[in-house]
């Protein structure tokens, strides 16, 4: 079921405080038409949160978002260091870690969500939330329940744009069909949460045959298979976290 579609320009605009869209049907961006969640001149304010949420009742049939060839979707978050590095290990029971620099974590705050990964092959990745930050000291909502040694990685999942499926179970998904240039499917600061499902063309955040796009400094997290390229390439990927996808064989990021 189609909710939302869009023929011309809709555009976020600057709303006063944070704002949140929730669609109880699928999103179609139309040849010719564009769905701006800020610009890449003017992007969503750091102080602000713009959140499109794909509100799928069930896994049967998951409402998506659809960028058709000749459409457009353009989502430019504020700017926030990606990832930093442990300065020294992180004990199981630990309820704090330190970090390399406080210089590597700039745009991070209370309530981020954050993963502390293993190092080689050895260990597990947790993902925990902040309360505090003291210069280079992030204190975490719960204590590590494994060891991470120092230089293991610590990445920031939360972004000030977000495009989302309701929840871990009703995932969502979103299709690019894009073909034209790589500027009409823009993501940059992005958070794209709970996307996907084991339906074809519904995997994750999907570029369909010859798609084009970029995306970059954003995270894909939670989701069924993460980023799947099907028979698409010149694209352009730069500095994403991809985390905690369910199927084990695509993977967070697949290419056929």
């Amino acid at each position: 079921t189609t909710a939302v579609k869009i023929l011309g320009t809709l555009t976020w605009g600057e709303p006063s405080g944070d704002y949140t869209l929730t669609s109880r049907g699928a999103v179609e961006v139309m040849s010719g038409g564009a769905l701006n969640m800020g610009t890449v001149a003017s992007p969503i304010p750091g102080n602000r949160i713009a959140t499109l949420i794909l509100a799928s009742s069930g896994t049967i049939n998951p409402y998506g978002l659809t960028i058709y060839d000749g459409a457009s979707l353009v989502a430019q978050g504020s700017a926030k260091d990606v990832s930093t590095t442990l300065s020294a290990d992180a004990n199981s029971g630990a309820t704090a870690i330190t970090v390399n620099s406080v210089d590597e974590i700039e745009g991070w705050n209370l309530g981020d969500t954050i993963t502390i990964g293993k190092y080689g092959t050895s260990g597990s990745t947790e993902k925990k939330t902040i309360t505090e930050i003291s210069g280079a000291q992030i204190t975490l909502n719960s204590a590590l329940t494994a060891t991470h040694p120092s230089s293991a990685a610590v990445a920031n999942l939360t972004r000030n744009v977000v495009i989302s499926g309701q929840d871990s179970t009703n995932k969502a998904y979103i299709l690019n069909l894009n073909q034209t240039a790589l500027a009409n499917f823009n993501l940059d600061f992005i958070q794209v949460s709970y996307m996907g499902q084991n339906i074809t063309d519904k995997w994750g955040l999907t570029f369909k045959t010859n798609a084009r796009g970029t995306i970059d400094y954003s995270s894909i997290h939670e989701g069924f298979a993460g980023l799947y390229l099907n028979n698409s390439s010149t694209n352009s990927f730069t500095n994403n976290l991809v985390y905690g996808h369910t199927n084990s064989t695509l993977g967070g990021i697949y290419s056929t």
